[in-house]
């Protein structure tokens, strides 16, 4: 990866840092592969450079500027070799500290629009000739958590126009722009505040060129007199019309973390110093260091995700016992006097704790049931309560999109969430069906598009936002003899049944990944797809191409915190299936083959995709779950 990081000369009052002035460049991944550890070499990967934009007064003098701008380039070796230091003059200290990695921008130390431009224009420039494939900028005030910027990069691929970051507004931005081609004098817009974090893919930095490059990007910002993260945006939501993807994963001090904990705060990209005036905008991350020791908190965060740092109570804790002293400066307790867990770092405990409150607290539990009267019925009452769940799933709170909703199996999953407390997004390409659906369940919210449409479907899922859940069930069954299978045929089936669900999918992941929270993705596929059938050449073949499509994105996707599996139900008694099925001589033949001797109903089937989709399956991913009658094992 490519970090570079900003700072000001030691000359100037103006320039003392919090912490280190991570602007970063950072890194890529080759999509096709995991991403490589901090510790390890990442050849070919890249990133771009950044400006010095907030700049605060150290609030604890006694803390050395360079100190805490070396956290990050003295992590590893690899952070150290793809780390570069913008300053806005000679800083002797660094340069000893960074050697050729230092450059200095020339631009003015004052906090003005034109002198921030100035260095943006710098950083972008210096990312082009560097031939390196993302660039990320986080202001001075930052803490980075290289980790997690190195997992949410390595989901998009270099070669997409991917901007990535967190506005510091709750609106679009509007700003006068006289020189439009269209006679328009104002422009809207959103853009990723450089106070919480961007990134931008070289795929469309490249195309920002005529807007940025070769000292273009400051007339472009005197064009709406904005400073520079308004004017990354404006040249890539105004102009290049590519939408910012919203990621909570940034921070700046104007955002609200709403008190962050446990493991939450290993998940952010950037955290940063914002001072006590907004108490909600915290994070809690244990007794590592006092207040006097890290008025910033940034040293105590770096202990938490880096616990091995030389420095970090953990490794002194460890070579003091080495070396037989008892009086540890720093302990770490798997608890706390009053009993209560603490969250200090390694405490695996702590953090396991809080994750089973909150697992409880997000579950129904089940009433108890009135005593038994007999001792008897008393010990075996109690037994059946300790073996069995006494959980059951609910989704309150989280959004769930099902595609193929207008009907069937999809419309029955569709209310199901609904009624379970879920907030569904039904997708249809029948805008009757919607209609219909909408007056049996009114809290669902619907939208039409055909799924075979690349572009509608992108256009249409662009204004979905925080879906946790996805249901890939909307598919086709054109039925052809192999001999008489049509081009049409193939095309459709393949479009809807396999090339949707890649598509709807990664829409899906890339903004779960953006917001740095778990999903689950269920895809509908059928018996169908490992067995022969007569007539389902086309049909058979996409179905299997699920299955397999399920097992990688499962693989992909297991480190973000995404479970993918899918379900492969017998015939099912939709209506279309008891009108299709209805005929003895043909469903014989069929039934003689599933054990139970029967169908599946729709909501045997509805089941099985709940199930998936709860808590109680958090173990499963990458699976094809039979819903069959046993038709498969005969």
């Amino acid at each position: 990866m490519h970090l570079r990081v900003t700072s000001s000369p030691p000359t100037s009052t103006s320039g003392s840092l919090t912490q280190a002035g991570l602007e970063a460049w950072a890194s890529e991944h080759d999509e096709s592969q995991a991403p490589a550890p901090a510790s390890s070499a990442a050849s070919g990967s890249g990133a771009g450079p950044a400006g010095d934009k907030s700049r605060r007064t150290n609030p604890d003098p006694g803390i050395e500027r360079n100190q805490l701008l070396m956290i990050e380039y003295h992590k590893d070796d690899t952070a150290k070799g793809q780390t570069f230091v913008f300053t806005d003059g000679e800083d002797r200290e660094l340069h000893l500290r960074a050697g050729d990695h230092i450059i200095n921008t020339n631009c003015s130390a004052v906090h003005t629009r034109q002198a921030l431009c100035c260095k943006m224009s710098v950083e972008y420039d210096k990312f082009l000739e560097s031939g390196q494939k993302w660039f990320c900028h986080v202001d001075d005030d930052n803490y980075v958590n290289l980790k997690s910027l190195l997992s949410l990069l390595s989901a998009f691929s270099h070669s997409q126009d991917i901007y990535i970051g967190r506005p510091s507004l709750d609106h679009p931005i509007e700003a006068a722009d006289h020189l439009r081609n269209d006679g328009s004098t104002t422009t809207k817009f959103w853009f990723a505040t450089g106070g919480a974090g961007f990134c931008i893919s070289r795929g469309l930095a490249l195309k920002m060129s005529p807007w940025a490059s070769l000292g273009s990007f400051i007339s472009t910002a005197e064009r709406i007199r904005l400073p520079d993260d308004c004017t990354i945006g404006y040249i890539i939501e105004g102009l290049l019309e590519v939408k910012l993807l919203h990621s909570p994963l940034f921070h700046s001090h104007l955002e609200n973390l709403q008190q962050l904990r446990g493991r939450a705060v290993l998940r952010q990209v950037t955290l940063s110093y914002g001072g006590p005036e907004n108490k909600r905008n915290v994070v809690s991350v244990g007794e590592v260091f006092s207040i006097q020791q890290d008025p910033t908190r940034f040293k105590s965060v770096h202990c938490l995700l880096y616990p091995e740092t030389l420095w970090c109570p953990t490794v002194i804790e460890k070579n003091m016992a080495t070396q037989g002293t008892r009086n540890l400066p720093f302990r770490q307790r798997s608890g706390r006097p009053d009993g209560t867990a603490n969250t200090t770092p390694g405490n695996g405990e702590g953090l396991r704790e809080e994750r089973n409150q909150q697992r409880r607290r997000e579950s129904l539990v089940l009433p108890r049931l009135p005593p038994c009267a007999s001792p008897f019925g008393r010990r075996l009452q109690h037994r059946l309560e300790v073996q069995l769940p006494r959980r059951m799933e609910r989704f309150s709170g989280r959004r769930a999109l099902v595609t193929g909703a207008g009907k069937g199996i999809g419309r029955a999953v569709a209310v199901r969430l609904s009624h379970a407390g879920a907030q569904v997004v039904a997708v249809s390409r029948t805008q009757a069906d919607l209609e219909s659906l909408q007056k049996e369940c009114p809290g669902i919210q619907t939208l039409c598009v055909d799924l075979a449409d690349w572009e509608a479907t992108e256009a249409a899922l662009s204004t979905v936002e925080d879906i946790d859940l996805l249901v890939n069930n909307a598919a086709v069954a054109v039925l052809q003899p192999f001999l008489e299978v049509t081009k049409e045929a193939f095309d459709r089936s393949f479009n809807v049944n396999l090339r949707a669900v890649l598509q709807v999918s990664q829409i899906f992941a890339q903004k779960l990944i953006a917001r740095g929270a778990p999903g689950v993705i269920v895809n509908v596929s059928s018996q169908a797809s490992q067995r022969a059938m007569l007539n389902h050449t086309v049909y058979s073949a996409t179905k299997s191409a699920l299955d397999m499509l399920t097992k990688s994105m499962a693989l992909e996707l297991g480190p973000h915190k995404i479970r993918v599996n899918c379900v492969n139900p017998t015939v099912v008694m939709t209506n279309m299936g008891r009108q299709n099925w209805s005929d003895p001589q043909k469903s014989g033949p069929m039934l003689s083959r599933i054990p139970l001797g029967k169908f599946a109903e729709v909501d045997e089937v509805v089941n099985g995709i709940l199930f998936l989709l709860s808590d109680q399956s958090n173990m499963t991913t990458g699976a094809t779950l039979p819903i069959d009658g046993g038709f498969l094992s005969s």
